[in-house]
């Protein structure tokens, strides 16, 4: 058996206890690992992947020009577009099978905030609703990388608000391409304490683009 072997489980066995809380999921099945413990090895690798290709590479591309075509190749051939699908789905089915012990899924995290910074419009409700369950837990190691979606999602009521508090909200397809200075912003945003501080980042941001 292949450590990474996965094979796919209809999403009709998704818990019915995740959709009192969740919308449905925006994907026909779950990514079931045959080997459970390689789940979050290759959920981590999946994001890696993501974010070489998105906020490595094609912001070098768009600054210098840069052209790797084989790197190119290699990403399309991994469907690209798929990754962050798979990274939500993957964390399903890890979800479903470890039940009310919501700790054993907090490794799982940070790739999950990667799927948020470039996740298709259609999945971010689903993954809004999961990143509140983590914040639920705790904001200390929510709230920076809550700031960077901010930026990435082009929602400033993410700095002061929780995302449970908007959960109802219309999220809309607000977020642009990534760029080098969209991921300039938000390293800045980070590292800011309050709102007021976003605020005037926000205006000096403003500025530069006008000039």
């Amino acid at each position: 058996m292949e450590i990474f072997q996965t094979y796919e489980q209809p999403l009709e066995s998704y818990s019915s206890r995740h959709l009192q809380c969740c919308p449905v999921p925006p994907f026909p099945s779950l990514l079931v690992y045959a080997y459970p413990p390689a789940a979050l090895l290759d959920h981590n690798i999946i994001a890696i992947r993501s974010y070489i290709y998105d906020h490595c590479y094609i912001p070098a591309k768009q600054v210098t020009g840069l052209h790797i075509e084989k790197l190119e190749e290699e990403f399309h051939r991994r469907r690209l577009d798929q990754f962050a699908y798979n990274i939500c789905r993957t964390f399903a089915a890890v979800e479903d099978v470890v039940g009310q012990n919501s700790a054993s899924l907090i490794p799982f995290f940070y790739s999950l905030i990667l799927a948020g910074f470039t996740c298709p419009n259609d999945l971010r409700p689903w993954l809004w609703h999961k990143l509140a369950h983590f914040e639920d837990h705790g904001t200390t190691f929510v709230a920076p990388l809550k700031r960077k979606l901010s930026i990435y999602w082009d929602i400033p009521e993410l700095w002061d608000r929780e995302f449970s508090s908007l959960k109802a909200a219309p999220l809309g397809n607000r977020r642009g391409p990534v760029s080098a200075d969209t991921i300039d912003a938000a390293a800045n945003v980070a590292c800011l304490e309050d709102s007021k501080d976003f605020e005037l980042m926000e205006c000096k941001m403003t500025e530069s683009d006008e000039s």
